[in-house]
């Protein structure tokens, strides 16, 4: 069972690289303004056995986003980045709008699930500041290498949580 204002779903071995990222996440939400219900940091990506830095995500963001980035994120362009830490939502909104439904299992996209509906009809405050740390690992599911089946087996899973998502929640709103 949930309880609380906001929702934020970090991955379990990443983590955030400060004290207050979280506390900086809500004040930043609640001080966006009507109309806004996600917030997002910039997203920092270490090297699993040094820590080395090897990219930060979101180096371009607006403090106040546009409506644009419901499309950015279904469409994955624009520099959309996910980072499942790095993103928090309001969570009456979240309630509101996905019904608290998930179509599909772990790995198969479950950031544009959470994101998506929210996106659609709310804003997204960003901070641009790489408060979240993904640490890259050698055998992360994301490096592993499909073979030709898996992949068009993947994206067929992608397109039919991508079609479940919007269907669902931006198509069939329920009051």
């Amino acid at each position: 069972y949930v309880t609380g204002k906001y929702l934020a779903w970090p991955d379990s071995d990443d983590f955030y690289a400060r004290e207050d990222a979280i506390e900086r996440m809500v004040s930043t939400l609640r001080s966006a303004g009507e109309g806004f219900a996600v917030v997002r940091t910039q997203k920092r990506k270490v090297k699993d056995v040094s820590g080395e830095t090897l990219e930060i995500q979101g180096l371009d963001v607006k403090p106040k986003e546009s409506a644009g980035l419901f499309r950015d994120c279904l469409e994955d362009k624009n520099g959309w980045y996910f980072c499942a830490g790095g993103y928090m939502v309001d969570f009456e909104v979240f309630k509101k709008v996905t019904h608290l439904k998930m179509f599909h299992k772990k790995g198969v996209g479950q950031n544009w699930q959470m994101l998506l509906p929210e996106l659609h009809s709310y804003r997204c405050a960003s901070i641009p500041e790489a408060l979240y740390t993904v640490v890259s690992r050698e055998e992360s599911h994301c490096r592993r290498r499909y073979s030709l089946l898996e992949r068009i087996h993947r994206k067929h899973l992608y397109l039919r949580l991508l079609l479940s998502t919007i269907w669902a929640s931006v198509l069939q709103p329920q009051s």
